[in-house]
């Protein structure tokens, strides 16, 4: 875990040098250098093997494969060409990484707690998520781009909730977030109130029928569909609680939260907290699905802890060194606290960094896993 320590001591370089202007945005350019260097040379993972494989069985034969359309395309044309995997993964990787990048952008012209969002991100989002290169991750990272859009455009978002939805199934989480945040753009108007009502009546009744017949509904998924029904880590409970502190905390400082931040963002926080409903309904039917939707709140997180200077009741101007100094401290707790409890610990004790890159690898050569190296600080 060595990736996350170090990322997050570089990150808080500002808060110990105190960086002038133009020195805050090498350091952020840089920081931003260094998560997709390590991102992209990373082979770690549980799901690598699995990747590799389909990979360089996708052929060259391009035919109607719904089930990875996107991915599944982009496999067979660079087959084609006999490109190597490694070209692939940087493929699959750069949809998050360009979406991360615009994203602190944002949160840098805001001129919030920018830093704070990478630190928070260096702990799980990015060491975990980004480096594994799931195909959940490149959805994750359009709906980055996504929300980074200063307003709402239909022609422009709609093709590419599109693209996330077939990248990857959880991208359904992107789609009713988007669409949550779309409807509230209309709050102010009179007929919003009765139909927020009409739509609570409905979720009730609704409800309702879902928890009484959950044991027929479950069954009937099940035999429909594969499931993944592994149970999840104690860990990951972390992450809910967290949700709630912060949820609590957005409804405290709203009045102040809205004047920082665009109609359309502070729309968007909202939708999250709401989302969250959606969850609680798949948690019932999969831990691991429930998981994966929740993934897609991380994006709430980055965007609360930006803001902890705008929120009067923490009194952050007055107690700023002291805030930091305990929030670079918890962020190293939390990597041990992982380190000690998560399910897939075992895939990332040691960061396994490629050593032998080639552009081009014909099929079943598996070029690119003849080298690399080891680092391991922890054991």
């Amino acid at each position: 875990m060595f990736f996350s320590i170090y990322l997050i001591l570089f990150s808080s370089l500002p808060y110990i040098f105190k960086f002038k202007n133009n020195e805050l945005k090498y350091h952020l350019y840089f920081t931003l250098f260094l998560i997709i260097f390590f991102s992209i040379m990373s082979i770690n993972g549980p799901d690598l093997t699995t990747y590799r494989k389909n990979y360089y069985m996708a052929g060259t034969n391009w035919y109607l494969n719904t089930k990875d359309l996107i991915f599944g395309s982009i496999s067979i044309l660079l087959n084609k060409f006999s490109f190597s995997f490694f070209i692939y993964q940087l493929i699959v990787k750069s949809f998050f990484l360009f979406g991360f990048y615009f994203f602190i952008k944002k949160l840098f012209n805001y001129k919030v707690e920018y830093l704070f969002s990478i630190i928070f991100a260096s702990m799980y989002l990015i060491p975990i998520v980004s480096i594994n290169s799931l195909y959940q991750t490149a959805s994750l990272g359009l709906f980055l781009i996504l929300v980074s859009f200063k307003n709402f455009n239909l022609f422009r978002d709609l093709p590419l909730l599109i693209v996330i939805v077939l990248m990857h199934k959880s991208g359904i989480a992107a789609l009713v977030i988007y669409c949550l945040n779309y409807f509230l753009q209309f709050r102010k108007l009179k007929i919003f109130k009765l139909t927020c009502y009409f739509g609570i009546f409905i979720l009730i009744i609704f409800a309702g029928i879902y928890f009484f017949y959950l044991g027929y509904i479950k069954n009937f998924i099940y035999s429909k569909l594969y499931i993944l029904d592994d149970k999840i880590s104690i860990f990951h409970y972390v992450w809910l609680l967290l949700y709630i502190v912060f949820s609590i905390f957005f409804f405290i400082s709203k009045k102040d939260i809205k004047k920082i931040i665009s109609y359309k963002d502070y729309n968007f926080l909202i939708s999250s907290i709401l989302f969250l409903i959606f969850i609680i309904f798949i948690y019932f039917i999969s831990n691991q699905y429930a998981l994966r939707f929740f993934y897609y709140e991380f994006i709430f997180f980055l965007f609360m802890v930006s803001l902890f200077p705008k929120i009067k009741i923490l009194k952050f101007s007055m107690l700023r060194s002291y805030f930091v100094a305990t929030y670079i401290f918890a962020s190293l707790f939390f990597i041990s606290f992982w380190y000690q409890f998560a399910n897939e610990r075992k895939a990332f004790i040691e960061y396994k960094f490629n050593t032998n890159i080639n552009f081009f690898c014909k099929k079943k050569q598996y070029c690119n896993d003849a080298e690399y190296l080891n680092f391991d600080i922890l054991n």
